[in-house]
């Protein structure tokens, strides 16, 4: 009953996306969060296979420094095998989070195979005093809580919503013990795609500020 694995798909992986959307049970401010509470298998775009075994064949087969884009659902942790079997080939892998966040990791740069990666944000009730928000930059764009460090480098790509020249998007961790914001990352946002990339190391509360200059130290 399975249909071959090579058979193209109309690229529908968008609507597809939207259609996963479960917000209807929650009236909060924010609606481009579809992954935060609600966890299914993950899938490809491009494909019609779900789940990681299913999804680690079709990189296996993928084309060497190829691009694959796997939709998270939810998922919080990616399998070692995942990673190391993209790793052979050079596979640029980008992990959707939701309509805003993804994670990319170049496997190609990795020097040796890894164990499993910790790829869990949230992008809604981060607490982070309005107070040290307002002195931050011109505006803020998100507030996430990551779950676990980033050993291995992996980027955070942000859809800013902005699409203007000469802006940056300045990324603060938010330290509880000394009650400040300290500077973590910058990244000039892509004028033509409102793009911006940054990586977030350590685990915790961040926020990432848009603003007319860096914030380098």
């Amino acid at each position: 009953s399975s249909s071959g694995t090579d058979t193209p798909t109309p690229p529908a992986d968008d609507d597809k996306k939207d259609d996963s959307k479960t917000d209807d049970t929650k009236d909060d401010n924010t609606t481009d969060d579809n992954s935060d509470d609600t966890v299914s298998d993950p899938t490809m775009q491009g494909s019609q296979v779900k789940g990681w075994t299913q999804l680690q064949k079709k990189i296996a087969s993928a084309a060497k420094n190829s691009r694959v884009v796997i939709y998270l659902n939810g998922n919080t942790s990616v399998p070692a095998d995942i990673i190391n079997t993209a790793r052979k080939k050079n596979i640029t892998l980008e992990f959707v989070i939701n309509d805003m966040l993804s994670w990319v990791i170049d496997t190609g740069a990795l020097k040796k195979n890894v164990a499993s990666v910790s790829v869990g944000v949230k992008s809604k009730d981060v607490y982070i005093p309005s107070v040290l928000i307002d002195g931050a930059g011109e505006k803020e764009i998100v507030r996430m809580h990551i779950y676990g460090a980033n050993k291995i480098g992996a980027v955070l790509y942000v859809k800013t919503g902005s699409k203007v020249n000469n802006r940056f998007a300045n990324l603060y961790v938010y330290n509880s013990d000394s009650h400040q914001l300290e500077f973590r990352d910058t990244s000039k946002v892509v004028a033509s795609s409102g793009l911006a990339q940054v990586v977030p190391v350590e685990g915790g509360d961040y926020v990432l500020m848009l603003d007319t200059s860096t914030r380098l130290p």
